[in-house]
């Protein structure tokens, strides 16, 4: 839906991340990116990724966002997370819910994909996009929102109308994710998934059960009371094994870069920003966020730099002259035949071809007689 950039805000000093909706699919989701900007606009807290201001220009929507390390998900060894470490990650992530559910927004897509890192290792709620808000209607009756492994089973069923508990079961089924390294679908039938969760550590088995019930009344009433029986856990559950480091993949070299634009001379917008209301704006101060694209392909001509946005002063769209041709044109194999001159061939070729049609001559002319 959004392609994220890292940014260097040059007034604060500050590094952010800058999330701009793609324009190939902004027709049909720019409602949902609308939406996760005015939630998270609603809310400020250690465990919700802090976002600094919204906007469009020329068309292209985009967010201001706290910069994060990375997904749980994708720090989900073979095997499952330490059971410590699991729990600090529940832990996180409810309190953020917690703070989240007080304001009548239930987040509805709770997974591991869905929780990010801070560069201290904090574990932080994003994409609110097809989070509910009370009193706003913006999913349609009979829509199903959210990812199937994690969805309580009255949300399949009805998405509208689905209360925290159902957020409540998403954490369960992550927390069992966390633990084993796979998502289990349909985790509400306790009894199909039986051998799994008796082979969860003591302490949290039960806490998953509960949380993962199929009738919202015998799950946690509230976040609060779920953190209350996991910090109880974390305090008898045996310290994790030391992490083992796994050899990074290898990736195959990408074909080319897809670049927002590269015009001789960027383009700039004057105008007042277009911000979050005073009573939603987190203080922000004026200056010029210079976004990077992380390069994915090498090149001998140089590192392509990325694009640029100035903020929130003027909106400017730039990709430096300098960029590589060959990031902004990949080079595609070429379908043409090749055509031998001939001037690579070895010497004693050509002599030889000419004593074989000089024998082929003779031999023709003996066979006529």
């Amino acid at each position: 839906m959004a392609t994220v950039y890292r940014a260097h805000d040059t007034h604060t000093g500050e590094v952010r991340a800058v999330k701009l909706l793609r324009p190939e699919v902004a027709d049909r989701t720019v409602t949902r990116f609308v939406s996760e900007a005015d939630t998270l606009a609603r809310m400020e807290h250690p465990n919700i990724v802090n976002i600094f201001e919204r906007g469009s220009e020329g068309g292209r929507h985009f967010l201001v966002m706290e910069l994060m390390a990375g997904s749980v998900a994708a720090r989900i060894p073979p095997g499952g997370m330490g059971p410590r470490a699991a729990t600090r990650v529940a832990i996180d992530v409810l309190e953020g819910l917690g703070h989240a559910h007080a304001r009548g927004v239930i987040h509805r897509d709770i997974k591991p994909e869905n929780i990010l890192l801070s560069p201290d290792g904090q574990a932080k709620i994003g994409d609110f996009g097809v989070a509910r808000v009370a009193h706003m209607r913006l999913t349609q009756t009979g829509t199903t929102m959210g990812t199937l492994a994690y969805m309580a089973p009255e949300q399949r069923a009805n998405a509208k109308g689905v209360d925290l508990r159902a957020d409540l079961y998403a954490v369960g089924a992550t927390l069992c994710t966390l633990l084993t390294g796979a998502a289990p679908s349909e985790l509400y039938w306790h009894a199909t998934h039986a051998a799994l969760l008796d082979r969860l550590p003591e302490g949290l088995s039960g806490v998953v059960r509960r949380a993962t019930a199929r009738l919202p009344g015998d799950r946690y009433d509230t976040a609060a009371s779920m953190i209350a029986v996991l910090r109880d856990a974390l305090d008898v559950l045996p310290p994790d094994p030391p992490p083992v480091e796994r050899a990074p993949k290898k990736r195959p070299a990408a074909s080319g870069v897809h670049v927002l634009a590269a015009p001789s001379q960027p383009t700039t917008v004057e105008g007042p920003p277009t911000l979050l209301s005073s009573e939603q704006s987190r203080p922000h101060a004026s200056g010029e966020v210079t976004v990077f694209r992380l390069p994915t392909v090498p090149s001998t001509a140089g590192e392509a730099r990325g694009s640029q946005v100035t903020t929130p002063n003027a909106h400017s769209a730039e990709l430096p002259r300098s960029t590589p041709s060959a990031i902004l044109h990949p080079t595609v194999p070429s379908t043409e035949a090749t055509v031998s001159t001939g001037e690579d061939r070895p010497r004693w070729v050509t002599p030889l071809l000419a004593c074989l049609f000089v024998a082929s001559l003779v031999l023709l002319g003996w066979l006529l007689s």
